[in-house]
């Protein structure tokens, strides 16, 4: 249905058209059919005859078929019996030689059961499955006599009203105008058929997952599961008569068959659109996704099913449905058996996909057009196996050496660029086509014990078994899933949760999320957030009323709350029956008037004709009663109504004021809670500014004595070294004195040891006394020194005398003691600093540690007086909220009732004047049968007396009843 694409050679450069016989996403996407077989050859010449000789593997039953020879029937396709309204050109062929292929198999006559025989006999068609799984997809309608009355209305009321701990299957009522409103609601039990009708008047019931309830429904799935060796499941809507859109037009992610059971359909099938970037081709016009006129162009087959009509949509063509223009007046009932495929993986590009995951590569973009729905096309098992791999002497081998040689060839275009090895290619690609086959039949099954279970249930119309007492695995986990989605809706979120937020689209007036907006338009977060602004709120900012999602919740719960909810809010969308019925009692009372007008002639008629007007009158006076009390119920059933919603009324405004009460007792208590934190928070806030003051201040003064030790331990520790310097050179001095001319030597170190000494001296650590015996030492040192060396030198000269070692000792002596003490004071006065300053250090530490132990507690009782000043400020916020809103709904539940009161006041006043008025037609009727009777001379007064007695029926309810 898609025109092929022009591509471009990656090798040789020239253009070429996609061709038949090999799939062009993968070749032509890259290269032109020369160059792609020079490619690829190496990769699809692999010997897969070499492949592993396994024994029958477990998947050997998908080559299996029913044993049906089919014998083509020559004869003509009833086109006259259909109702079609349009069909394309191209499709007349197939569906003739598709007739002619089935016709056999087809019942002759209604009631007779023939499903296996009739999916068989399709499943085997070589055109069905060029329809389903070949080059010409396409839409097909078919006549047939055994779908009638498969499923009945009477049917679906016996499962929705089947006794059940939970609800007995997954239902819901889907509303839609056709427009931009679209919104599902989950059933109730139905318990009566009235209530059953009066909800289709809003709507279409949908029954999923219907074939692991419904034992029809059971027997369809099994018979087809055996046939197409594919998954089933049936899905079952329920559409009054008269609507114009039972589902919006939407594409499915499965190949459909309807079977129409009851009533009449009309469809609306058409090709697959363009693929848009941001819609998926099998779910459009779902979720936020909406599919446009401009998009489906021609519809390729727009038929009318009736009952025993069967209709094939495959996967991913838009379909519309309705009711209006069909010509019936039944209730629209029709099975939709839908085969999985694409939807479980079982087709070629869920296995490629498996293959490329399990060979650590990655998927290349896939080219639009046919190459796209190539890979949607079902893995080939049961009659789509061609018959020469069936009938060879090992059809296991050669059916996965074909496997495998297609999935080699829609991925050659990753392999050629993977640098594997063909062994370990076709090794993998064996084992993940035996893996996926095997995972096939686990699911057909594990369908099957599933559909037998049901089929073989005590009930042979419906199995209302929960998980618990289901003996069937896959049933026990469908069930579960429906449990667990069912409580997931429960827990409705919160209406603020920008995840359900809904505003409407100015660009096309469609409710969306900020998510579904962002996808839509592809818009940045800047933009998205400037955007988001220009959007109308559905609500009030952006929260939908609580009575409304009371009223929801409670309409899933009980059909009565349901059918008020859809009258209160939906009431555009209701196709009553009571005009029908109206527009038939007009006509009754317009026939009685032409026959009571006949009684001015009576006398002019034979007795026969007397005899058979006053039948006739007779039979007028029984309608007359017969709808006086079909009124009378109606009217008691209103009565009812307006009483049971009065009181819950006047309960729902009690709930409220109640509700007020405690929404402005929550208001006063944040309030104080507001102002007890605010307090606290001042409090808090000034006694951490004075600890972190204090802090301050003392690490100044830790800052300023840690500068004054160190420059009084640099001098400290300056004066020590210059005073072992000064020893060492008086020590070394000393030893000299004892070698040899040590006179000179002396004389040469004096200079050295005055230096030392000037060191020592002039060193600021040293105390004022001792600097001042240090300066005397030093300058009686040298003074002394310098006399007496003098003198003795003239001495020792005029006798010829060198000095002696020991006549310099004395001379050192004083000095040596005098450095000894100096030194062991400042050493002392050293030691002494340090410890004081270790002291000083410590206590600042403590100091220190305990500041930031006070800071840190009270900045933590500052954060929680904070947060629970937040809470109390939300917890106003949601007070104020629920006060406003709670003082809202007892205003409105104060206009309920007195519009309530308003409304049944008017019922009570119509009922009474129809009352009348029939009251006026018994009359009329009666004086009609006594002039008659007058005329003829006092006729037959027994069946006159007869006919009366039918007539006493007399209205005992008042206008004021109903309040």
């Amino acid at each position: 249905m898609v025109d092929l694409l022009n591509l471009q050679c990656k090798q040789c450069g020239k253009w070429s058209t996609a061709g038949a016989g090999y799939l062009p996403s993968f070749s032509q996407e890259l290269y032109c059919q020369d160059c792609w077989k020079l490619r690829n050859e190496e990769v699809l010449s692999y010997p897969i005859d070499q492949l592993a000789n396994q024994p029958a593997p477990h998947w050997l039953q998908l080559l299996k078929v029913p044993h049906r020879p089919l014998v083509r029937n020559k004869g003509p396709f009833p086109w006259t019996d259909l109702d079609i309204r349009k069909i394309d050109e191209s499709l007349r062929c197939s569906i003739e030689q598709l007739y002619a292929d089935v016709q056999n198999e087809l019942p002759s006559h209604p009631g007779q059961r023939c499903l296996s025989e009739f999916f068989t006999s399709l499943a085997a068609s070589t055109e069905f499955q060029m329809l389903w799984a070949g080059e010409r997809r396409g839409p097909f309608v078919l006549p047939t006599h055994f779908v009638k009355n498969l499923l009945t209305l009477d049917d679906i009321l016996h499962g929705l009203s089947a006794p059940s701990v939970r609800k007995p299957c997954e239902s819901a009522l889907t509303l839609t105008d056709g427009a931009d409103f679209r919104c599902p609601i989950s059933l109730p039990p139905i318990r009566h058929m009235a209530e059953l009708l009066d909800v289709l008047q809003y709507g279409t019931i949908f029954l999923n997952t219907a074939s692991l309830h419904w034992t029809v429904a059971a027997e369809l799935c099994l018979a087809a599961n055996r046939a197409f060796q594919f998954p089933s499941n049936i899905n079952v809507y329920v559409t009054g008569p008269g609507r114009s859109v039972s589902t919006d037009v939407h594409t499915d992610n499965h190949d459909v068959l309807v079977l129409q059971s009851q009533g009449a359909k009309h469809w609306r099938i058409f090709a697959p659109p363009l693929r848009m970037p941001h819609s998926h081709p099998l779910f459009r016009g779902k979720n936020d996704d909406r599919l446009l006129d401009s998009e489906l162009h021609e519809p390729l087959l727009d038929v009318v099913l009736h009952p025993g009509e069967v209709l094939f949509v495959p996967m991913g063509f838009p379909h519309a449905t309705g009711t209006e223009g069909t010509g019936g007046t039944e209730v629209s009932v029709h099975f939709t058996l839908g085969l999985s495929t694409a939807d479980y993986d079982l087709c070629l590009g869920g296995l490629k996909q498996s293959f490329l995951q399990e060979m650590g590569l990655t998927k290349k973009e896939e080219m639009s057009g046919k190459s796209w729905w190539q890979l949607l096309l079902p893995i080939p098992v049961g009659f789509l196996v061609p018959e020469w791999i069936r009938e060879s002497e090992a059809p296991s081998q050669r059916y996965i050496q074909e496997i495998v040689k297609q999935l080699l060839e829609v991925s050659a275009a990753e392999l050629l660029e993977s640098g594997k090895s063909l062994g370990e290619i076709s090794e993998c690609a064996e084992q993940v086509a035996s893996k996926r086959l095997m995972q096939q039949v686990a699911v057909l099954n594990s369908q099957e014990e599933a559909y037998e279970e049901v089929i073989n249930s005590g009930d042979r119309i419906f199995f209302a078994a929960g998980p618990e007492q289901t003996c069937s695995e896959y049933r026990r986990s469908m069930l579960r899933h429906q449990i667990a989605e069912d409580e997931r809706k429960r827990c409705v979120a919160d209406a603020s949760d920008p995840r359900f937020v809904r505003r409407i689209d100015p660009m096309d007036g469609v409710a969306r999320t900020f998510s579904e907006l962002q996808r839509v338009h592809a818009l940045s977060m800047a933009e998205m957030d400037v955007y988001w602004q220009k959007c109308e709120s559905l609500y009030p900012h952006d929260q939908p009323p609580a009575e409304l999602l009371q009223e929801l919740q409670r309409a899933s719960e009980t059909c009565k709350d349901l059918l008020y909810f859809l009258h209160k809010r939906t009431p555009q969308l209701k196709k009553t029956r009571v005009q029908s019925f109206a527009s038939r009692r007009l006509a009754a009372r317009e026939k009685r008037a032409q026959l009571a007008g006949v009684c001015g002639n009576a006398g002019e008629l034979e007795a026969p004709a007397v005899q058979q007007a006053l039948k006739l009158l007779t039979n007028l006076q029984s309608q007359v009663a017969e709808e006086g009390a079909d009124a009378q119920k109606v009217f008691e059933g209103e009565k009812k109504l307006c009483s049971g919603r009065s009181r819950e009324l006047r309960h729902s405004h009690n709930d409220v004021k109640a509700e007020v009460e405690k929404s402005e007792a929550d208001l006063a208590q944040a309030e104080i809670e507001i102002e007890t934190m605010n307090t606290k928070i001042e409090e808090l806030a000034a006694s951490i500014a004075s600890g972190e003051a204090d802090l301050q201040e003392a690490q100044g003064i830790r800052d300023k004595e840690a500068q004054l030790f160190m420059k009084e331990e640099k001098g400290l520790v300056s004066t020590v070294d210059a005073l072992d310097r000064a020893l060492a050179i008086v020590g070394h001095e000393q030893r000299k004195v004892y070698k040899s001319q040590a006179l000179i030597q002396m004389q040469d170190g004096g200079s050295t040891l005055a230096e030392a000494l000037s060191a020592v001296v002039e060193a600021s650590a040293v105390s004022t006394a001792d600097h001042q015996r240090l300066v005397a030492l030093l300058q009686s040192s040298q003074k002394d020194m310098a006399a007496e060396d003098s003198e003795d030198a003239d001495v020792d000269a005029a006798l010829g005398v060198q000095p002696g070692p020991l006549a310099y000792q004395s001379k050192s002596g004083n000095l040596v003691a005098v450095l000894n003490e100096v030194l062991e004071k400042a050493q002392g006065e050293l030691e002494k600093l340090r410890k004081e300053e270790q002291d000083r250090l410590h206590s600042f530490q403590r100091l220190q540690q305990s500041l930031e132990a006070k800071l840190k507690y009270s900045k933590r009782d500052l954060a929680a007086a904070q947060e629970m000043k937040t809470e109390a400020a939300q917890k106003k916020a949601t007070a104020e909220g629920s006060l406003a809103e709670a003082k809202k709904s007892m205003f409105e539940a104060a206009t309920a009732l007195q519009d309530l009161q308003a409304t049944c006041l008017k019922k009570a006043s119509k009922f009474e004047e129809d009352m009348q008025a029939k009251a006026e037609e018994v009359k009329a009727l009666a004086d009609a049968k006594d002039a008659i009777s007058a005329k003829m001379g006092g006729g037959d007064v027994s069946f006159l007396q007869l006919g009366r007695g039918q007539c006493l029926w007399i209205c005992p309810l008042g206008p004021r009843d109903l309040l």
